[in-house]
């Protein structure tokens, strides 16, 4: 029979990890949006920067979603697997004490 280990830790941390890369990332991308709003020249080529550091904050934004999503999924695998987990300790104790 293989045997399957879980280090609730090391999933713990990977989602405390996915949480710290989406706040970096929602910062990058705010800040980025501050520098684009800021630009104190005017003309052709200020329009297209603005345009240009719009389109990066937009794509950063989609990868601290990502991040956030991939941390979320993390949380649920943990919670589910330790629930299942719990579920089978639970019923293995009660065939014990039958």
């Amino acid at each position: 029979m293989n045997t399957l280990t879980v280090r609730w830790s090391a999933m713990d941390g990977a989602a405390q990890n996915m949480e710290q890369i989406r706040k970096s990332l929602g910062t990058v991308a705010s800040g980025i949006s501050s520098v684009s709003q800021g630009l104190s020249f005017s003309g052709a080529s200020s329009r297209e920067m603005a345009s240009r550091l719009k389109n990066i904050a937009q794509d950063i934004s989609l990868q601290e979603q990502t991040a956030s999503g991939l941390g979320n999924v993390l949380a649920q695998a943990r919670s589910r697997y330790q629930s299942c987990e719990n579920a089978i300790a639970g019923e293995t104790l009660d065939e014990a004490l039958q």
